[in-house]
């Protein structure tokens, strides 16, 4: 092969025709035995490598279980929210609902079909948080892979 110099070698570009300047560098992750990419690119959120290998592996999934939002606290936080949103709002709209067909006045009507309203608008969202929770454990294992599914659909 031919002959570079030192500041040419580990620098993201293919100065030899067989990518062996770029091998075996620190200071990136290599995608595939062709393909490599600037090491603060890795587990950044963003899919660099063709394969998504540099956000899709175990090291991400560590990080992202560690520092994400998928944190076991904040997910028994979010369940536990959700049935309560759920059971409180459930009761709020069933009371009003009954409450409704007796009230005599205007005000009285309009004032209690706003109070349905919002618990109707509360009792979808704590249903959200416990779908976001079911479907967290569901799918732990393959949401990376599922998260560029969702991004480019």
């Amino acid at each position: 092969g031919k002959c570079i110099s030192a500041s040419a070698v580990c620098d993201n570009v293919n100065d030899c025709d067989d990518y062996s300047d770029e091998r075996g560098c620190l200071n990136k992750f290599h995608c595939d035995k062709v393909t490599s990419i600037p090491y603060d690119k890795f587990c950044d959120g963003s899919y660099d490598c063709a394969e998504k290998n540099d956000e899709c592996n175990d090291e991400c999934r560590q990080r992202n279980l560690s520092g994400g939002l998928l944190r076991t606290w904040e997910m028994l936080i979010a369940l536990v929210i959700g049935i309560a949103a759920v059971i409180i709002n459930l009761g709020s709209v069933l009371t009003t609902s009954v409450k409704l067909s007796r009230i005599e006045t205007m005000s009285g009507l309009v004032n209690d079909t706003f109070v349905c309203l919002i618990a109707v608008g509360d009792f979808l969202v704590g249903l959200y948080m416990l779908l976001l929770f079911v479907y967290h454990h569901v799918t732990r294992d393959t949401w990376c892979e599922e998260k560029y599914t969702w991004k480019v659909s």
